[in-house]
């Protein structure tokens, strides 16, 4: 299983209106966002599935980012199954 202990954890200051019981990995494209996978920390068939979303996202080119903090993000190639959101995105094209 491809998963990680993400930085900053569950009860990390800062987490604001957005907290959620239930992780989330989602990708964003030109249509706004899809969610491939919710979990918690303590449902392992959940996690499993969403690692392998999160795989398979990366096998297409995509990248993952979560959040390190106000206005800081960090670029992981492990699922972090305690990010409150994971997202996924293709990297900018052009020069």
């Amino acid at each position: 299983m491809h998963v990680a202990r993400a930085r900053q954890g569950r009860d990390a200051p800062g987490r604001g209106a957005y907290h959620r019981d239930m992780s989330r990995l989602v990708r964003m494209d030109r249509t706004g966002h899809t969610t491939l996978a919710e979990w918690t920390a303590t449902d392992e068939a959940a996690i499993e599935a969403a690692a392998t979303a999160f795989r398979a996202e990366l096998d297409r080119g995509y990248y993952a980012i979560v959040s390190t903090g106000e206005g800081h993000a960090e670029q992981v190639r492990e699922l972090p199954i305690d990010a409150d959101l994971v997202i996924m995105r293709l990297p900018i094209s052009g020069g």
